[in-house]
């Protein structure tokens, strides 16, 4: 993780851009501050929430690495647009505030590095969330908090990258319980940073092997990789009783860990949801990363606190109007908590859906978001539009 002490200059007038301020080396001048951080906490005036550039700066030595190796930035979230340079070269952008993303470190040298993001929470029109109007005024369901908003984390990979690894279920069940074995799918994306290779993947879910087909992937491409598993006398996870398996994927030079589950999801011809076979029961809290004094930049302890808030009201259903942090999400695996996903396509008028660049911008935010987010076993609904 990259922390410790981060630089912060904000630009109302935008002119950070034309004075190349992502060549500057020395931040004497800017505020120091640490991240994650929303640059407008504590701001309650109009510029605040309709939004405005801010940009943020560190300076780290590259950790010692085996020869070969590559090295990938993590966004866990900045809002709402993100320009990513490395001393003072632009190696990637990214739209969209809440989702993780990635951008690989182009240009990481040994020594000192410098990384400055441009980042700008201005709402437009077609943004997504976009500003909003009723009767005259500003509004919106959840104040814009704009900055690096969650982690920064800089990893090292080899040849090549595993961005996501997800397993899906298959399972008859009856009154709680599997009946029989449970099929796993597991969908991996992996980039090639080497020569054109033909991958064969290593992976386990629980004690049972995952078995890949060989794929060959190009130099600099990107492919999926499909894996199959059979777990026998699986446990289904639920509210009642989250059993999690260990997800483990490997490619030459990085491993992928995590954790999934089994279980079953069905509606009956009356509309009734059902979970594992038995009639679902939930009770629903709908909460907001949001704090007087850190914004939407919250803390571990904070986020902890809201949890517990969780665990004493009992509930077995979260959600927020945008896609939640991934430790949030892990979380909720972890103590058998379902989650609503959502888009932050929020109170869309008649006039934005009629756009084609609206609705661009939406479907390409709830792909993003899916991919990224499907990993998660507590994912009961992706929510595509909020009060439309």
């Amino acid at each position: 993780t990259l922390g410790g002490t981060w630089f912060l200059r904000r630009d109302l007038s935008n002119a950070g851009a034309a004075a190349q301020w992502q060549r500057t080396t020395n931040f004497a001048s800017w505020e120091k501050v640490s991240v994650p951080n929303a640059f407008n906490a504590g701001d309650g005036s109009e510029t605040s929430y309709t939004g405005y550039a801010a940009w943020y700066a560190t300076q780290f030595e590259r950790p010692a690495s085996p020869r070969g190796s590559n090295w990938i930035l993590q966004f866990n979230s900045v809002n709402l647009t993100a320009h990513v340079y490395l001393n003072g070269r632009l190696i990637g952008r990214h739209t969209g505030g809440y989702v993780p993303f990635a951008i690989p470190a182009s240009g990481l040298r040994s020594g000192t590095n410098t990384l400055v993001i441009r980042t700008d929470s201005s709402l437009k029109v077609h943004s997504v969330p976009s500003v909003e109007e009723r009767s005259d005024q500003l509004t919106g369901g959840w104040w814009n908090f704009g900055g690096i908003l969650r982690e920064v984390v800089l990893r090292r990979v080899g040849k090549f990258d595993i961005s996501e690894a997800a397993a899906r279920s298959s399972v008859r069940v009856s009154k709680g319980k599997a009946r029989g074995s449970a099929r796993i799918t597991v969908v991996v994306s992996v980039k090639n940073y080497g020569n054109r290779a033909r991958l064969a993947l290593r992976g386990s879910f629980g004690k049972s092997r995952v078995k890949f087909r060989p794929t060959v992937i190009k130099r600099g491409r990107s492919g999926q990789l499909v894996g199959t598993a059979t777990v026998r006398r699986p446990s289904l996870w639920s509210p009642v009783y989250p059993a999690l398996y260990a997800l483990r994927v490997s490619a030459p030079g990085v491993t992928w860990n995590s954790k999934s589950g089994i279980r079953k999801l069905a509606v009956s011809r009356k509309g009734i949801l059902s979970i594992n076979g038995l009639p679902a029961q939930l009770r629903g809290v709908s909460f907001h990363e949001s704090d007087p004094v850190t914004g939407a930049a919250w803390s571990p302890a904070q986020r902890e606190a809201n949890n517990q808030l969780f665990v004493k009201l009992g509930v077995n259903m979260i959600r927020t109007h945008y896609p939640m942090a991934p430790q949030q999400m892990e979380w909720a695996d972890a103590h058998g908590v379902f989650t609503w996903v959502q888009a932050p396509v929020f109170r869309p008028r008649n006039t934005q859906l009629r756009k084609s660049v609206y609705r661009r911008n939406a479907v390409a935010y709830t792909r993003e978001m899916v991919k990224r987010y499907r990993e998660y076993v507590s994912v009961l609904t992706w929510s595509l539009s909020n009060e439309a």
